[in-house]
């Protein structure tokens, strides 16, 4: 029986936590005959009744396992930890202001598991930093899932090639981190930690992309919205990417990813 371990990191923010967890639940629930999952919530220090909540959950959830941080380790420190309780073959990483639609997690599994070579595989959303965002015709829940439907039927199995796949909803085997490593943790407390993560995995020799028939909303009401120095926080970790792989950014726009293909492919030669 194959497992997928789902992994939500939380600080703050307790509302759309609640959101995105009642989502999992709803549409994570149905089993399949070859498919189960478990929830692994990692807390970084929340003191708006985040953790109290993800305690009170834990006791009628049986999937449900708990990481309780004293402090903000960040979202790299935070993931390691998920993805070191992790048991599934495979991982999903989901952001607490995400909310997925029926059958999210076995179309992401399902593209793991039929694309040879695919690493990581992201699903497609109304907002993100890159061709995963697509154009979207709905107003509120019901409309948003009967979008998300109609998506997965019109392009069932197919996939968009990415030179980054951005982690508010992206899918791996657990193999694959055993085999490239942690998050880097240099990335504190928050952004290019999923570009850094999506260079060493395609400098390993694995693609990423978006699966076209995986739909999920994403509300962009993160933790990192609500931070005051939020654009010093990714001008700060901005500058260790460009640092850490000795190239200028100062030319690149946000959302172009071009100069990855270039990163990756001075890695490959390392």
């Amino acid at each position: 029986c194959m497992t997928l371990s789902i992994i939500v990191l939380t600080c703050g923010n307790l509302p759309v936590t609640v959101d995105c967890v009642e989502s999992l639940y709803r549409y994570a629930t149905v089993r399949h005959p070859v498919f189960d999952w478990e929830l692994i919530a990692v807390d970084n220090g929340s003191r708006d009744g985040t953790s109290s909540y993800w305690q009170s959950l834990e006791r009628h959830r049986s999937n449900l396992r708990l990481i309780l941080n004293d402090d903000n380790r960040g979202f790299a420190g935070g993931v390691n930890l998920g993805l070191r309780m992790a048991h599934g073959e495979f991982v999903a990483l989901v952001n607490n202001d995400v909310i997925v639609t029926p059958g999210w997690n076995t179309a992401l599994v399902h593209a793991l598991t039929s694309y040879r070579g695919l690493g990581i595989a992201c699903a497609t959303t109304n907002l993100c930093g890159n061709e995963a965002q697509i154009p979207t015709q709905y107003r509120g829940h019901d409309e948003m899932v009967e979008f998300a439907a109609a998506r997965a039927v019109e392009y069932r199995g197919q996939l968009l090639p990415l030179r980054m796949a951005g982690f508010y909803c992206a899918a791996f085997r657990r193999s694959l981190w055993q085999e490239v490593g942690d998050l880097d943790e240099r990335f504190y407390p928050g952004y290019y930690e999923d570009d850094d993560y999506c260079v060493r995995v395609r400098a390993a020799g694995y693609s990423c992309a978006a699966v076209l028939d995986c739909f999920v909303h994403h509300q962009h009401k993160g933790t990192f919205r609500t931070l005051k120095n939020g654009g010093a926080i990714v001008a700060e970790n901005r500058a260790r990417f460009a640092q850490k792989y000795g190239v200028d950014l100062s030319g690149s726009t946000p959302g172009d990813y071009r100069y990855i293909d270039s990163i990756v492919e001075k890695e490959r030669m390392r």
